[in-house]
């Protein structure tokens, strides 16, 4: 299956500023996920294998910066948002015919701080029950909570609750010697801020509750749930690819061109300029903005072909590499370059 992209903001607006000579064209494509699943798989099965940890694990308790006794905190539920956010990202996405997702903890023991992984006869088990092509479980999560308290005494009473998450994944396929494929490990953070004014100083410390704090705990595992499916499946990023223009009538027409999204003949035009301008600048604004064209058809190769000569035409004349274009030129093909790199994965993960 060949790339997905797509332009994201259209060639006529691009060029409605009149008085500047370059443009930012915004591409969206897909970036390959950091696993790659068999062909086989389409179907798949999130679980929950996590012991919820003790409610006074991992939490700090401060008022006006000074150490108090913390409340407690409760993470119960954490896990069960982590695999649900989880799976209906994967769902959402339509990269697998089939999610599926059980969100009760498998195991029934009290070791919260060991990380648990499926034996084979437990993947294919629940392989075999759920229909599954693989199986996704989230082995381990841990959380640190710091809830902050101050009160300055002039009548600004705040609170805050920075929650800390750590998951581990580990991902199977069954009916196999060796049913582990891969795991996968994620930190990540939120911030909640509870503001009152009007509180009495004597109530300040109930500002953050065990209620409060528990609530961002699972905010927390539900964006975990969310980023680590981004890891799991190619995603769409978006991009910014600079196209240079000018008022001498070439440019012009080739702008033209171009919002009429005429983008072969605003290639014919760019190479005009590229073999009969004597400006090393103009020849390496045109031959840049040929390579993005090729890259909007995923002719990676050809446009760094056209990289190349950009950078070439500055070098050849004695421009100082360290202008801006020279810059930009080298950052756009390093991008192409991540592109080439990433091209053959992604196209192993993709399905017709």
């Amino acid at each position: 299956m060949k790339i997905l992209q797509k332009i994201i903001i259209g060639i006529g607006c691009v060029f409605m500023a009149s008085c500047a000579s370059s443009r930012n064209l915004v591409i969206e494509y897909q970036q390959p996920a950091e696993v790659t699943f068999p062909k086989n798989v389409t179907r798949i099965l999130v679980i929950n294998n996590t012991v919820p940890q003790n409610s006074a694990f991992g939490v700090k308790h401060t008022f006006n910066e000074n150490p108090i006794e913390p409340i407690t905190v409760s993470v119960d539920s954490a896990a069960f948002n982590t695999v649900n956010s989880l799976s209906y990202e994967l769902d959402k996405n339509n990269f697998f015919t089939k999610v599926v997702v059980l969100s009760e903890s498998l195991r029934d023991d009290d070791k919260f701080e060991v990380p648990s992984r499926l034996n084979n006869n437990i993947v294919n088990e629940l392989a075999l029950q759920a229909g599954a092509d693989a199986i996704v479980s989230l082995d381990h999560q841990i959380y640190n909570t710091d809830i902050a308290l101050i009160d300055n005494k002039i009548g600004l009473r705040k609170g805050s609750v920075k929650v800390r998450g750590f998951c581990l994944f580990n991902i199977y396929i069954p009916f196999k010697d060796k049913t582990h494929m891969a795991s996968m490990r994620y930190v990540d953070s939120i911030t909640w801020h509870n503001d009152d004014v009007s509180m009495r100083r004597g109530d300040v410390r109930e500002l953050v509750n065990s209620e409060y704090a528990s609530t961002a705990v699972c905010a927390t595992g539900a964006m975990m749930g969310n980023r680590i499916a981004k890891k799991i499946i190619p995603i769409w990023i978006a991009e910014n690819r600079k196209l240079y223009s000018s008022y001498q009538t070439d440019w012009m027409a080739a702008d033209a061109n171009l919002r009429r999204d005429k983008w072969d003949d605003a290639v014919f035009v760019w190479e005009k300029i590229y073999h009969k301008t004597g400006s090393p600048k103009n020849k390496a604004k045109a031959a840049n903005n040929i390579a993005v064209a090729y890259e909007l058809t995923d002719d990676y190769e050809q446009a760094l072909d056209w990289i190349n000569k950009a950078q070439q035409a500055l070098v050849a004349k004695g421009q100082n590499n360290e202008t801006t274009l020279q810059k930009e030129l080298s950052i756009y093909r390093k991008a192409l370059e991540k592109r080439i790199e990433q091209s053959n994965e992604l196209n192993l993960q993709l399905r017709d």
